[in-house]
């Protein structure tokens, strides 16, 4: 369907009503007999007509502009979800006056095919003139030229090594929060220290963030102002690839919904990035709050931190009044800048651990054997390379996090490339043989007799994390898991019937209210949709209709044979800018019609309210009086009027949330009914 063609469907499923008004004020009076869709043909002519549509657009001042602009970057929009965007600059009334006269003007009409409700588009009789002529997304998002040099990556501070390398720093210290939940200033003065290149400026800030992104995402738990790590967290997260890391720990840098904020974030990045152009603080925020209201979201009150938190990871730079996007962001996003954030990739990475137990490893070691180096060792400075120190403390809780001292020697000589030193070997032996010399379990312990055990031992369906073996026939069950337990047990022919029910229903409970796991969160990402700005070309701003001379179509009304209420009428439209030319000024355009009572006029209250009950045509604009003795206008969609006594109500709903209102007409000072137009048709 061609853009003319579209227009015409419109047009012709507009109310007989206001098909005909507009017609009428356009053309002069309709002819019997009449084809309607000559009518449409010879009304798109008109507004066509060179003269016509130069004077169409001369009208259009610098409000206008602004929401056509508004309505090219979004696309096909509700009008409620619209307004919240220029609900600091109007008050939903005087926006729905401005949309109806810009529907009236054909500037702008609603597409009742998007979608359930019918949406606000730029008319497509008139989309490539204003396209060419007025729109401009300057207009709403103010920006400058970005020079050469600020278009060049810079390496940011945030690394996944830097991430694996605080998670090895809060394993080896103890009450590490104040009672507000930020780190101690000591704690911030060592971080500093052991992190001197990336903590040097906005210290405060980083730090903040990155106790932010272990919090949200539950790599810690908070107990009595410490820090915990939450091993099995960290197991299945440094299991995840690059991306899926990336994605979730761009979302909670910024909020605990980090589903929906990493999505948020990537559309906004991607949005400035594409631009080459530099942006003062509200065109940001402006950014943000068209990605709000395209998505239909509610606007946060705290968007300026996403600005804030943007700079400090060095997303946006900063120069002077203006923010530029570092290019840097789609590089890591895409995982091509090695050093800059870990790859996944296989190379080797530089790795020495020496006799004296220190450990040296580049910033390029892979995600997963950073996060075991943390678990095995205590950070000692962050810099190009990462110092480490291995002490009987650190390996000891890796091993109470469940590896062995087998998989610790492996895990070194696979990175060096070398044995472990001697010395080195022989103390982690030791430190082992001292910690199993005493064991633990926590757990409930499954006593089998010789049949069962035999199955349980040989089936092949019970792994260690499921029943651990603690002797002849004993074992050690894992609560956490009694759905895969049980499965187990099924899988190998044993009835489990005689399992208690109260571990089976206190399993399920645990298992309802334990943390989604990340492939679950990975699953709910919410994806957002986007827009383009295209700054590439620069229109002549609006005149405020400097171009519009209307000196020669007032002569005409005041010659012509109207009485002055007709005269009022046409100049109404004149000031609407509905009258484009002394052609238009016939009697068709000059009907008379009755359209509000006020003040003691009872009767014409009543009247007025009967004629928009019930009629999609119209909505009622309702002025009352307060407790306080303030006016206050309401836009109504008017469904019927009961008598209750001798009082007569008005009932409906209002046009900006639905809610329901019940008004007495005596209560009123003023009702006028209100062209509906297209906007709420």
């Amino acid at each position: 369907m061609t853009d003319i063609e579209k227009w015409k469907k419109i047009i012709i499923s507009l109310p007989e009503q206001i098909f005909f008004d507009l017609i009428r004020n356009y053309l002069g009076d309709v002819k019997t007999p009449f084809n309607k869709h000559n009518l449409i043909d010879e009304f798109a002519a008109f507004l066509r007509k060179e003269k016509n549509l130069d004077k169409i657009i001369a009208l259009i001042d610098e409000q206008d502009a602004f929401v056509l602009t508004v309505l090219d970057i979004l696309g096909p929009i509700e009008i409620k979800t619209l307004y919240p965007f220029f609900s600091d600059k109007k008050n939903y009334y005087d926006f729905y006056l401005h949309l109806q006269n810009l529907e009236e003007r054909m500037l702008i009409c609603s597409d009742k095919d998007a979608g359930e409700s019918p949406l606000l588009i730029i008319s497509p009789l008139f989309k490539d003139v204003l396209k060419e002529r007025v729109i401009d997304h300057s207009i709403v998002i103010p920006a400058v030229d970005v020079s050469e040099s600020l278009k060049k990556e810079t390496e940011t501070w945030y690394f996944e090594s830097l991430l694996f390398s605080v998670l090895s720093y809060l394993l080896g210290r103890e009450q590490v929060l104040k009672l507000d939940g930020h780190f101690k200033k000591r704690i911030q003065e060592e971080l500093m220290e052991i992190f001197p290149g990336t903590m040097g400026t906005d210290a405060e800030l980083k730090i903040d963030i990155m106790r932010k992104v272990l919090k949200r995402l539950n790599l810690v738990r908070q107990e009595a102002g410490v820090f915990k790590p939450a091993i099995g967290r960290w197991k299945e997260f440094m299991k995840l690839s690059f991306s899926e890391r990336q994605a979730l720990c761009t979302g909670a840098f910024f909020s605990s919904n980090y589903s929906l904020y990493f999505s948020l974030v990537d559309k906004f990045m991607k949005i400035v990035c594409s631009t080459d152009k530099g942006f003062p603080k509200k065109s940001l925020l402006k950014i943000i709050d068209l990605l709000f209201v395209k998505n239909y979201l509610p606007q946060e009150e705290w968007r300026d931190d996403i600005i804030k938190i943007l700079s400090g990871l060095e997303y946006l730079k900063k120069d002077g009044d203006y923010y530029y996007p570092n290019p840097a962001y789609l590089s890591i996003l895409n995982n091509k800048k090695r050093g800059a954030i870990t790859s996944d990739s296989k190379e080797p990475c530089h790795f020495i651990l020496q006799p004296n137990f220190d450990i040296h490893v580049s910033k390029d070691i892979i995600f997963h054997e950073g996060v075991m180096l943390a678990f095995i060792a205590n950070i000692k400075k962050y810099s190009d390379i990462i110092y480490f120190t291995l002490s009987k403390e650190s390996f000891l809780r890796v091993l109470k996090a469940g590896y062995t001292c087998k998989d610790v020697i492996d895990f070194f000589n696979r990175l060096a490339g070398y044995p472990v030193p001697q010395n080195v070997q022989f103390s982690m032996e030791s430190w082992e043989k001292e910690y199993k010399s005493l064991e633990f379990y926590k757990g409930i312990v499954l006593v089998a007799d010789e049949k069962k055990s035999n199955v349980i031992d040989n089936s092949g369906h019970f792994s260690s994390d499921l029943c651990r073996k603690l002797g002849a026939g004993i074992y050690l069950i894992n609560e956490k898991d009694m759905s895969a337990l049980l499965e187990a047990f099924n899988k190998a022919g044993i009835d489990s019937a005689s399992f208690p029910q109260t571990l089976i229903t206190d399993s399920v409970e645990r298992e309802k209210s334990s943390i989604h796991s990340f492939k679950e969160d990975l699953v709910s990402l919410k994806f957002i949709d986007g827009f383009e700005l295209d700054f590439s070309k620069k229109t002549s701003p609006p005149s405020e209709q400097a171009n519009a001379d209307f000196s020669e179509i007032r002569e005409k009304i005041e010659k012509s044979n109207f009485t002055a209420e007709q005269k009022e009428v046409v100049l109404d439209r004149l000031e609407r800018k509905l009258i484009l030319s002394p052609e238009q000024i016939r009697k068709g355009n000059a009907r008379l019609e009755k359209t509000e009572a006020r003040g003691l006029d009872y009767n014409g209250k009543v009247r007025i309210a009967e004629e928009v009950a019930g009629n999609s045509c119209y909505l009622a604009e309702v002025v009352e009086n307060n407790l306080e003795g303030e006016s206050v206008r309401r836009l109504i969609k008017a469904k019927k009027i009961e008598k209750e006594g001798n009082v007569f109500f008005l009932k409906g709903s209002l046009l900006l949330d639905d809610s329901e209102v019940s008004i007495s007409i005596s209560k009123i000072s003023l009702i006028r009914k209100i062209r509906t137009s297209l906007v709420a048709s």
